[in-house]
């Protein structure tokens, strides 16, 4: 395997896109419950990929092999974490 720098991008583009729109949020708009459904299947994926990539990177043999695992895992963590974000925000939203 050839030496590579792997940064994982952390979500931060998903956070970005998140954070805008929670910005000026519809305070009159309530979710579905097939939207919040298709949230909870999506973070329930995310936490799926997270878990597969990051065993791949425990049983791989090369130190790059292991890099590309571990930062395929970190951005599966980061688009987890900006799902709930995003529910956390919008749930709070509609309480208020």
């Amino acid at each position: 395997w050839p030496e590579t720098d792997v940064q994982p991008g952390k979500g931060n583009r998903l956070n970005t896109l998140f954070s805008q729109a929670m910005k000026t949020p519809d305070h009159n708009k309530k979710e579905t419950s097939l939207e919040l459904d298709a949230i909870v299947k999506a973070m329930e994926m995310e936490n799926r990929t997270h878990d597969f990539y990051k065993g791949q990177g425990k049983n791989a043999i090369y130190d790059a092999e292991k890099r590309f695992y571990e930062s395929l895992s970190a951005e599966e963590r980061g688009h987890y974490l900006a799902l709930v974000d995003y529910t956390a925000g919008n749930l709070w939203s509609n309480w208020a």
